[in-house]
Parts: structure tokens; C-alpha cells; sequence
């Protein structure tokens, strides 16, 4: 591979020390071109700069070490923590406005070390809102779908091995249409910013947001421990800014 014949875009697949699992998106600010970091196997879509290389792979080791750690870090949390954040987490959020003015409230089945909402979800079903989880299309374009839960509701499991409801008889709700919606994360800072798994099925499902002024509703709801607290994000043009964090400690809103 030469660096000189670096003017188009190409695909390069990377061999394993990237395989976290997870994927990221970044840019090289130089040329204002993209590269995308995927899942394993690792391809990378480039067209850069020769000189930007080192550059651009310490920003993917960086985002992808980062998102690594934390995931075994929130992983290796016993089931006793997690079940004490949970509960404190509920106290928080059930005492504050934005829950107590919210009828439809979306949430989501914990995986991979993620903050369990099990004691919230408990909340809303007690409180007579209703609770919603997402559900990934089925036609493949990488957005979600949101959809009713109930205790009674049939769940199945979907490509990433992650629990969600059977889409049936008129069971979504438009996203548009959602009051608040809680959210899992790996790593956050104090502007709000978010960082996910890498595959950026928020940020799609979501980039209605985005626009100027920000439509009010849903409100985003990052769920975290103290610890996935950051110095500093970058945010990309496609992100979309939490309004509010809840860990364990306290409830801080960003607008």
C-alpha cells in the first residue's frame, strides 16, 4: 500500500487489536473528509492526507480504548451495585418534573454492563404512564421503532442479542410523539455529549433533533454511573445532545 495513491476512497480491513466489538465514526479535520470504524472485522473508509495518518489512528485507538475500558469497567460491576444505582437512580428521576409531566416514557432492557432501569420501568407501570422500548426495524435502514412494554408483553431477541418486543397489532409509537426517553451510554461529558456503542442507532433515530430550534419533545435522558464521566467528547455534526444525565449522585440538565 502506497501512501502516494491516498486521493480516493478506499476499503481497508484491519486486522484484530480492533476488536472491541464496538465502532466508531470520526473525522480528520485537515481535509474535512470522513472515515468510518466499524464493527469486527474492521474495515475503514478513508480519504486523507498522507501526513494525517498517524493523526487520524491515535483519534481511533483513542475512541476505541476509551469505549473499551469503560464497557469492562460498568461490566464488572456486581449485581448488588447495579441494583443500588438502579433503585437511587429511580428515586432521582421519579421526583423530577420532566417524569412527573411525562406520559409516554421510553426505556430500555439492559445489555452489556449498561445501567439496569428495571426499578424505573417499575415507576412508570405504578404511576399509570406508559413505557416503551426500542425495537430495531426490520427493513434494515438502522433506526429504532419504539414499542409498548407490559408486563404481559412478548419479547424476542434481536441480531445483537439484545431483548425487545414483538412489534404486533399497533404496539409503536412515534418517536416524535415519545415524552422522555432514557437512554443507555458509554461515556459522557458535562455539554451533554454522548457517547454509544459505536453504531449510532440513536443518533439516526434521533437526528430530527438536530434541528434549529430543537423540537421540545422527546427529552433525552442519559443513564449512567458517575464514572463514565468524561473531560471532554467530540461531537460530530450527526450527534444529538443529551438534555439531562441521572447517575447515582444527582440529576443534572444540560438546557
Amino acid at each position: 500500500m502506497q501512501a502516494c495513491s491516498f486521493r480516493k476512497p478506499y476499503l481497508l480491513q484491519l486486522p484484530p487489536p480492533w476488536t472491541d466489538g464496538s465502532g466508531a465514526l470520526l473525522t480528520n479535520g485537515a481535509s474535512g473528509s470522513a472515515f468510518i470504524f466499524g464493527t469486527y472485522p474492521r474495515y475503514f473508509l478513508y480519504n486523507f492526507r498522507p501526513y494525517s495518518i498517524p493523526r487520524v489512528f491515535n483519534k481511533l485507538i483513542a475512541v476505541s480504548q476509551l469505549r473499551a475500558d469503560l464497557r469492562f469497567k460498568r461490566r464488572s460491576l456486581s449485581q448488588q451495585q447495579h441494583k443500588n444505582t438502579s433503585a437511587r437512580m429511580c428515586e432521582l428521576i421519579g421526583q423530577s418534573a420532566w417524569f412527573k409531566e411525562s406520559q409516554h416514557i421510553a426505556c430500555y432492557l439492559a445489555n452489556d454492563g449498561e445501567i439496569k432501569p428495571e426499578a424505573l420501568i417499575a415507576e412508570i407501570w405504578k404511576s399509570g404512564k406508559l413505557c416503551y422500548l426500542p425495537v430495531l426495524a426490520a427493513d434494515g435502514v438502522n433506526i429504532l421503532q419504539f414499542a409498548e412494554y407490559t408486563p404481559d408483553t412478548q419479547l424476542s431477541t434481536n441480531r445483537f442479542g439484545i431483548t425487545e418486543p414483538v412489534i404486533s397489532g399497533g404496539n409503536t409509537r412515534l418517536v416524535q410523539n415519545l415524552d422522555l426517553i432514557c437512554l443507555p451510554l458509554v461515556a459522557f461529558d458535562d455539554r451533554g455529549n454522548r457517547m454509544g456503542m459505536g453504531k449510532g442507532f440513536y443518533d439516526r433515530t434521533l437526528a430530527f433533533l438536530n434541528s434549529d430550534p430543537r423540537p421540545i419533545k422527546p427529552k433525552l435522558l442519559g443513564l449512567a454511573h458517575g464514572f463514565q464521566k468524561v473531560d471532554k467528547l467530540t461531537a460530530q455534526d450527526w450527534d444529538v445532545p443529551l438534555n439531562a444525565i441521572a447517575t447515582e449522585k444527582d440529576l443534572t440538565f444540560f438546557d
